[in-house]
């Protein structure tokens, strides 16, 4: 009975909307439009912008904040890429089927190479060989949809196809998750940290399919590769080369299964005012993983899909779990995120493309501006005849950062009382729920009443707003439970997310270690309740939206199927750590 009436906080509404547009955090580099893309030369202190209209490649000094040098390059340049040793920038011409290759130690174009096919992506492998995805519509080669690019063959033999096996049709009931685009995207190669695999999105037999693969470098062959609907070509690679991101969808390297994708369900605050979800039509913005691999940034566009597309709107920088997409903080940024992203060795400086030209984010600095918190997420209150009086509880608000944090509570309704003991942060927020309020009839059980303000059992949804803070605060929900005298239990509360459909979902009892596990899809993770202290312990991270769970026959693990990806994981119990997965599917 008492989980039951924990497992009842599913229940949610639409929220007291009270954001405003207040301070944002980054500075936009202006260049008169978005660069089709970008490439990061530490070494340098640069970043190469890649100017389709202009035909050229800018080098912008982000050291002294101006473009410092510009290189002509062929017709309609569209990617480029850098050399592992740092000598040598490509660039892949679309319109003049080209590849300029820049001198950067001469500062110099030295060669063009002419292709066989319009270029799109390119990329450089540890071998020093380039990478080259092309549009597919050559006929001088059978398939032609990527070129390798090799300076130390002979003249004529310097660009080769590379074969390219078909993908093996998708398993039925397995999908990637996403619709099909109005947005046209290129094809796009990343090369892994250690320069051994290219993994990539293109286009093949004559533009007919869209596939990801995994290209080795050492042998110079695709490994595997399977076909995606409506898949963004935006790319970006975790550290260690095991997942990347492709748009808004992140893809395991070794079997090129999905393990999750960005889903409102996962996000603690209203993406926009109007609740949106991540638009999979016009689906815009980009990726970049911390150096650690242990955070992931990124912006996606949450503007409704519609036909003529409008404006996308993705200014708002989301800081997540790189492991299965968890939203922890939203940081509001003065321009929409287009494309691609960049970030320094030492995390410390981000920039992405954006609509007007780059969005300078210093992340090193991000702890250092005010940030608005609730402390938690979850207010509960409970009256019942027995215990007659005001129902009351303290939520503590919280500055992450510094700084001067100024504040406002939304009205909560006829049924509530909110009063912030302070509107400077750190605070508190105390609320009351008083069961005679005036014009208020209240029923049992939790947010039922009617009157002056009605409820029919969703949750009342506070969204606190600032002028100050950069961040859009997570959302706080009220539950107010009324009880008949008789009625017994207790109510042990949890968090949940803001969609209705993605809450509590799974319980299982583990009598060894006398614990309940609790599936909680909207925080991608499962709770630990300890029957012996009758409290909730340290949850345990799952993968996306986890739902059904099992005990292994032998009661050391714990299997959780995550219906946000293509997979069930594995949890030792012992640890709480996930130790195995199960990928549905084989991709070559």
């Amino acid at each position: 009975m008492k989980l039951r009436a924990a497992c009842s906080l599913l229940l949610c509404g639409a929220p007291l909307w009270a954001q405003t547009t207040g301070a944002t955090f980054g500075e936009v580099v202006r260049l008169g439009g978005a660069p089709s893309d970008a490439v990061l030369d530490e070494s340098r202190g640069r970043i190469y912008l890649v100017n389709q209209s202009a035909n050229r490649v800018d080098a912008y000094s982000y050291i002294e904040k101006t473009v410092v040098r510009s290189y002509a390059v062929g017709t309609s340049p569209v990617a480029a890429a850098l050399s592992p040793d740092l000598r040598y920038l490509y660039v892949s011409n679309n319109g003049s089927s080209s590849l300029s290759v820049i001198d950067l130690s001469l500062d110099r174009v030295v060669r063009t190479v002419s292709l066989t096919a319009k270029p799109e992506g390119v990329a450089a492998g540890i071998d020093g060989r380039v990478l080259i995805s092309t549009e597919g519509t050559s006929s001088t080669d059978q398939v032609d949809s990527l070129l390798i690019y090799d300076a130390s063959q002979a003249q004529g033999s310097q660009v080769q196809p590379v074969p390219f096996p078909p993908p093996p049709a998708t398993p039925t009931g397995i999908s990637v998750t996403i619709g099909r685009p109005t947005t046209t995207f290129r094809g796009k190669l990343a090369v892994t940290a250690d320069g051994a695999f290219i993994i990539g999105l293109s286009t093949v037999n004559n533009n007919s399919q869209t596939i990801v693969f995994v290209y080795e470098v050492r042998s110079g062959s695709i490994l595997r590769s399977r076909t995606v609907t409506g898949q963004s070509t935006v790319l970006s690679v975790a550290p260690d080369g095991s997942r990347f991101m492709a748009g808004y969808t992140m893809y395991d390297t070794a079997t090129l299964n999905v393990i999750a994708q960005y889903n409102s369900a996962n996000v603690p605050f209203p993406l926009s005012s109007t609740g949106a979800n991540f638009n999979s039509i016009q689906n815009m913005g980009g990726s970049a993983f911390a150096p650690d691999g242990a955070i992931l940034y990124s912006a996606f566009n949450v503007a409704p899909a519609t036909t003529p597309a409008t404006r996308p709107q993705a200014s708002t920088l989301l800081v997540s779990n790189p492991r299965n997409l968890a939203v922890s903080l939203g940081i509001k940024i003065p321009e929409s995120i287009v494309a691609k992203m960049l970030i320094l060795s030492n995390g410390e400086e981000a920039w992405g493309l954006s609509e007007s030209g780059l969005v300078y984010l210093p992340l090193g600095k991000l702890y250092d501006y005010p940030i608005l918190m609730p402390e938690t997420t979850t207010v509960f209150l409970s009256w019942d005849d027995c215990t007659r009086g005001l129902a009351k509880a303290s939520l503590r608000i919280l500055n992450l950062g510094r700084g001067k944090l100024t504040f406002n509570v939304p009205d909560p309704g006829a049924a509530l009382v909110a009063q912030a003991a302070s509107g400077v942060a750190p605070s508190t927020i105390e609320f009351t729920m008083e069961p005679g309020r005036t014009n208020i009839t209240r029923y049992y059980g939790t947010n039922l009443y009617s009157g002056a303000s009605s409820n029919t059992g969703t949750a009342v949804s506070l969204n606190l707003s600032s002028p100050d803070a950069i961040n859009i605060p997570n959302t706080i929900r009220v539950f107010m439970n009324y009880r008949h005298a008789d009625q017994r239990g207790v109510v042990y509360p949890l968090p949940t997310g803001l969609t209705v459909a993605e809450g509590l979902h799974d319980i299982v009892v583990d009598e060894r270690r006398n614990r309940v596990y609790i599936s909680n899809a909207g925080y991608n993770r499962i709770e630990v309740f300890d029957k012996v202290k009758q409290r909730f312990i340290e949850p345990m991270e799952a993968g996306q939206l986890p739902h059904q769970m099992a005990l292994s026959s032998d009661g050391q693990h714990l299997w959780v199927a995550n219906t946000g990806g293509e997979s069930i994981i594995r949890i030792d119990l012992d640890t709480g750590k996930i130790d195995g997965a199960v990928f549905f599917g084989v991709y070559r």
